[in-house]
């Protein structure tokens, strides 16, 4: 009877460690998610920029022309 529960205790015991490492590479997937969302903005932002730069200088070249 003691074996029977000291086994299921190890067993709940396993199944914890488990759920702990899969809550940790949960968060650590959700903080790169995070990361590369920002990335992808800053990458949007720079774009944004560049075509008020291109349309900028477009207005320019037709003023001269």
């Amino acid at each position: 009877m003691i074996e029977q529960l000291q086994s299921g205790a190890n067993q709940v015991a396993d199944a914890m460690e488990l759920v702990r490492a899969k809550a940790e590479a949960t968060v650590a997937q959700a903080s790169n998610t995070s990361a590369a969302r920002q990335a992808i903005a800053d990458l949007i932002d720079n774009i944004k920029s560049m075509n008020i730069q291109i349309a900028s200088m477009a207005e320019e070249i037709k003023a001269t022309s």
